[in-house]
């Protein structure tokens, strides 16, 4: 008859601990993406995330904090008006929106100027066209 042992009881305790924490971190990302609703840009993350957080465990939830909802802002729970689905907009894209809706069309931009020609070729000029 073979004599089995049986693991040392910190090294028991240790893996209750590890898989208590991967199934918390995973059941964390999980509700922070579906329940509070920070969806990610890319639906594969929304995967992926929660499939990291099996194995790397609190690692996992502190990566996903500090680059998967990094600068994400939450989505609203209603609809949008007209029936359109809520989209999500980071701080950056917000303000660059508002700058785009109060500057100035008087303004000329780089790419209206004669330099802007000189520096970038024309994809309607032939190379053997003079300029």
């Amino acid at each position: 008859m073979e004599h089995h042992s049986s693991p040392p009881q910190w090294l028991e305790t240790l893996a209750w601990i590890s898989l208590i924490a991967a199934f918390a971190s995973t059941a964390y990302i999980v509700y922070d993406i579906y329940v509070r609703r920070y969806p990610q840009r890319m639906r594969i993350m929304e995967i992926v995330y929660p499939v990291t957080a099996l194995y790397f465990g609190p690692t996992a939830v502190w990566f996903y904090r500090r680059h998967g909802r990094r600068k994400l802002t939450k989505i609203a729970s209603q609809p949008a008006a007209g029936g359109e689905s809520p989209t999500i907009h980071t701080p950056d894209q917000h303000a660059q929106s508002s700058r785009d809706r109060h500057s100035d069309d008087r303004k000329i931009r780089w790419h209206q100027t004669a330099e802007a020609d000189t520096c970038r070729p024309s994809p309607f000029r032939s190379a053997s066209s003079p300029a």
